[in-house]
């Protein structure tokens, strides 16, 4: 059942003992989002909690103030999801996808689910969603917005916006990110972390990537793929490699980039990004989904040159000649 603000202030109020769920793959924006979402229900006097599917990076818990988003098994009433479009991006929680109680979200291709939902799918970010929220209670009286919970709002503004130059980017969320520097946020600390600073292993893994881009439809497709066998030659972690899709999305001409990333379980992990084609559609194909510009699925298939090859078959159906 889709709410309004007014309804979703009230059931936050009412209830307790809440357990915030982000995605799989976790990016700043879900992170960011949790943690901004349980300061302001602790403020309120809550219990809450926030966990994620999978471990998250080392700079990702730098920037969350060492949370490490580790789920410790406490009690819990309530369910609510953050910057979760489908069921399958629950991961190991997909099995408590029945008792979500509520669903805040902004992307465009979305599964219905939750007992509640509260979308705005015309935000960059779910981020800007919560601040949404928290300039809610604020004006009921109920919360003031902390410098670190408009730090959360920012990281996860700043990360789905790739600091803001995406096309998602628009006058609202620099009016959004504007409040939040009011706050104090330390914002080019965050972007920097966030936009600029690397690892030297890092670094190692765009090299290769910079050396094995693959293109295709007249240069208009760019893609890498990273096997397991090379991600132990280059003794990379997955914070290594993660948006590495960044390298081909950077060559001039290209409209749709792609990477291929091998996980341990034998799967296929890929993340699309473009300039004009609607990649969600592409990852859909597959299962996958995320918004026009930038999107992701995981696939099985015999290997990573067959993984690739499907992604650039798929590509090649939405792209414009």
């Amino acid at each position: 059942m889709k709410i309004t603000i007014n309804k979703l202030f009230k059931l936050l109020c009412d209830n307790d003992n809440y357990l915030i769920l982000t995605h799989r793959h976790p990016d700043c924006d879900t992170l960011g989002s949790a943690m901004a979402l349980s300061n302001l229900l602790r403020s309120l006097g809550k219990t809450v909690y926030a966990v994620c599917p999978d471990k998250i990076t080392e700079k990702q818990k730098r920037l969350m103030d060492g949370y490490g988003f580790e789920d410790t098994g406490a009690p819990y009433e309530h369910i609510i999801t953050v910057d979760v479009a489908s069921v399958k991006l629950l991961g190991k929680y997909e099995d408590l996808a029945n008792d979500i109680f509520i669903k805040i979200d902004h992307h465009l291709n979305r599964e219905d689910f939750g007992r509640y939902s509260y979308v705005e799918d015309d935000y960059a970010s779910c981020a800007e969603i919560i601040l949404d929220i928290c300039e809610y209670f604020e004006k009921a009286g109920k919360y003031t917005l902390t410098k670190d919970a408009a730090s959360y709002i920012y990281c996860g503004i700043s990360s789905d916006t790739g600091g803001f130059i995406y096309s998602n980017t628009k006058p609202e969320t620099h009016i959004r990110a504007a409040r939040l520097l009011s706050c104090g946020v330390p914002a080019s600390y965050i972007d920097e972390e966030l936009h600029i600073i690397k690892t030297p292993d890092r670094i190692k893994a765009e090299g290769y990537a910079l050396s094995n881009m693959q293109y295709d439809l007249n240069g208009k497709i760019a893609s890498v793929s990273i096997s397991m066998k090379t991600r132990n030659e280059l003794s990379v972690t997955e914070e290594d490699i993660a948006d590495i899709v960044d390298i081909p999305r950077s060559v001039d001409g290209v409209d749709t980039a792609f990477s291929v990333k091998e996980e341990v379980d034998g799967s296929f992990r890929v993340s699309l990004r473009s300039g004009i084609t609607d990649v969600a559609a592409i990852a859909s194909a597959f299962g996958g989904g995320g918004h026009m510009r930038a999107a992701g699925c995981t696939l099985y298939a015999g290997s990573i040159d067959e993984a690739r090859e499907a992604i650039v078959k798929e590509c090649k159906k939405h792209i414009k000649s």
